[in-house]
């Protein structure tokens, strides 16, 4: 199968560099990569011969050979001990330097094409596995009763899921997918995405890296600590400072990393796992879409979680009192404005700058906001209220 997956090509690319016909046939002798597409599936009876005997085998224009069997030389072609099949050089004959060279230089470029072909089957078997390892984990619930086999399918490929390890998701934004060339462009740069995970963050053998889906990919990074240390929070920053520099080279991408804290165990992976989502739901900021890196430990974030996983009716009862507010036809800049001016300290200077507005046009909408909510933009509990319902 691997042989005949690239004989055609095989054949039409050789026969062009070195202007003889390329004839290459499979395990039984049946042609499978030719020059004139029309004798695909021919049965070639002297490249049979070369099957049995294993050697590099000359026929000359005056051998007595089958209809459309033509001259030349032809060699088997073996792959770790295995015969996969023949490979002949139509047109050149004799049993001299000359011949016998040219068919140990196809032959030995078709072996060593297997070689690269059955290298690249066993990256993407494990790759493919390593993905269906990964999605185990994701999925996993206190009710799967499966723990133990997923244990045993992660030692299958050498991953002790008991150490400590954080999980970091990694979302890729616009990647082009409109059309069916945009579409294949896209697939292209995935896997290009992937390489450079792979070479920028994978520095030991029981990292775990894999596919979520088309635009996210995952790792669970090994870690020595417990708790991350501000070292590995920095480094990790540095290796996402290094992956979008090298995404430069592709239009309008960027790649942003959420950061969950240190777990183990396929229950601690998964747990993991879930507070790198919050931190992701709770990192869609539309004031703040600067930053790529996104952490768990952070209390920013937590802040975020928080007010994103409060109980329903506490933001309803909070949001019915503000009625008159959120609803006048000015909210939304002015919902804008109090969040930054929270977010900037209280600082009115601060605030305006990164508003590019005036400060007293900032004054003048801190005092609009205080009389139509009510509250007092000097008791820190009021502001806090007011903040927590905008942010919701």
């Amino acid at each position: 199968m691997i042989l005949q997956n690239i004989a055609q090509k095989v054949s039409e690319d050789t026969s062009k560099i070195i202007g003889y016909p390329v004839s290459i046939s499979d395990e039984n002798g049946y042609l499978i990569g030719v020059t004139d597409q029309e004798r695909i599936g021919l049965y070639d009876n002297l490249l049979a011969e070369v099957l049995r005997t294993q050697k590099i085998t000359y026929w000359n224009e005056d051998a007595d050979r089958p209809k459309n069997i033509f001259p030349g030389v032809a060699a088997p072609i073996i792959v770790n001990d295995e015969i996969l099949g023949t490979v002949g050089v139509l047109g050149k004959t004799g049993n001299n330097p000359e011949t016998t060279s040219y068919v140990k230089l196809v032959k030995n470029h078709i072996e060593m094409l297997c070689h690269e072909t059955i290298k690249k089957e066993i990256r993407s078997f494990k790759t493919s596995a390593i993905d269906t390892l990964i999605h185990y984990i994701l999925n996993y619930t206190e009710n799967d009763k499966s723990k133990i086999q997923i244990d045993r399918y992660g030692e299958m490929f050498g991953f002790d899921l008991n150490i400590n390890r954080i999980c970091v998701i990694i979302k890729i934004n616009h990647l082009p997918t409109s059309t069916e060339t945009d579409q294949m462009l896209a697939d292209n740069t995935r896997i290009f995405i992937i390489e450079k995970i792979f070479n920028i963050f994978k520095n030991n053998k029981q990292d775990l890296i894999g596919r979520i889906n088309l635009n996210e990919f995952i790792l669970f990074k090994v870690t020595n600590t417990r708790y991350a240390t501000e070292e590995e929070m920095k480094q990790l920053e540095r290796k996402v400072i290094e992956l979008n520099n090298m995404l430069q080279s592709k239009q309008d991408i960027i790649a942003t990393a959420f950061i969950g804290d240190v777990q183990s165990s396929i229950e601690g992976l998964n747990l993991s796992y879930n507070n790198a989502l919050k931190v992701m739901s709770s990192s869609n900021n539309p004031f703040n879409n600067t930053k790529t890196i996104y952490n768990f430990n952070d209390f920013g974030i937590q802040t975020e979680i928080l007010i994103n996983n409060s109980k329903n009716k506490i933001i309803k009862d909070l949001k019915t009192s503000l009625f008159n507010f959120i609803n006048q036809d000015e909210f939304k800049i002015l919902s804008k404005t109090f969040i930054i001016y929270c977010e900037n300290k209280f600082n009115l200077s601060s605030t305006s700058r990164n508003m590019f507005i005036h400060r007293n046009t900032l004054i003048y909408r801190l005092r609009k906001i205080s009389k139509k909510t009510k509250i007092d933009l000097d008791n820190f509990k009021h502001c806090l209220l007011l903040y927590f319902v905008l942010k919701n």
